[in-house]
């Protein structure tokens, strides 16, 4: 199976899909786009540099999960890979959801986050979403 997590952060929940996905799985992190973590206001340019270095981290935190990890891989919502369209089972929002929105109206990040989610799953493939209101 092939899934992709949106926003995985630390890996608390990539950790368990590592482990249910195992080495035949692929499992992909989509992180926000870089300049979004400057609109949030109090990150520090530390914690930002060090969250978009985190996009391109993410194979190396997967693979210290489990010994037989997927392979996997980080991108972006606006930087996903080509040819990953329609090749994703599962597309997981855990707590992820309310972010994109947040900065619609001035940067169109929850349409281009649907966009990317939709290019990326394959017929039939489904789209999961935690939430907290």
């Amino acid at each position: 199976m092939t899934v992709a997590e949106a926003l995985p952060g630390g890996g608390w929940y990539s950790k368990i899909l590592a482990y249910y996905l195992g080495s035949e799985g692929q499992l992909y992190g989509i992180n926000y786009n870089d300049e979004m973590w400057a609109r949030f206001g109090f990150f520090s340019e530390e914690d930002i540099q060090e969250a978009i270095e985190r996009t391109t981290k993410f194979p190396d935190m997967v693979s210290e999960f489990v010994e037989k990890a997927p392979q996997s891989t980080g991108f972006t919502f606006n930087t996903p890979p080509d040819e990953l369209t329609g090749t994703v089972d599962r597309v997981l929002f855990i707590r992820a959801l309310h972010n994109v929105n947040r900065f619609e109206a001035e940067a169109g990040t929850m349409s281009e986050a649907l966009a990317t989610t939709k290019m990326l799953l394959k017929d039939g493939g489904l789209v999961g979403v935690v939430q907290h209101q």
